[in-house]
């Protein structure tokens, strides 16, 4: 069962519609059906995350200490991952990155 409502919009947001429609094949009328179907859909209800992704074996080294924050290592994954994709000399004062970096065979400087 079909509704019918009477919308104003915009003329460029119109010529936008009509262009995009000519393009795809489509209508008008699915495509801002499409567009408010994707806007109010229903989010997926996923598992949630209540234990280790990856199982560990042993202990922990000093690389990963228990009181550092994960957003730390994240960023110093990236900056790992950025020295080596572009050749750049990663210079830093955490010394267990420049020697996680050193085993990439990353340029490191440790300041100091």
């Amino acid at each position: 069962m079909s509704v019918r409502t009477t919308v104003d919009i915009p003329q460029p947001l119109h010529e936008l519609l009509r262009r995009r429609a000519e393009r795809s094949g489509a209508s008008i009328r699915s495509l801002i059906v499409q567009a408010i179907e994707q806007a109010y859909r229903e989010p997926k209800k996923g598992k949630r995350v209540t234990g280790p992704m990856i199982k560990s074996r042993g202990k922990r080294g000093p690389a990963y200490p228990v009181d550092a924050n994960p957003h730390d290592l994240v960023f110093s994954c990236y900056l790992l991952a950025y020295a080596k994709h572009s050749h750049a000399t990663l210079a830093t004062f955490d010394k267990a990155l420049c020697d996680i970096a050193r085993k990439q065979h990353c340029s490191v400087v440790e300041p100091g």
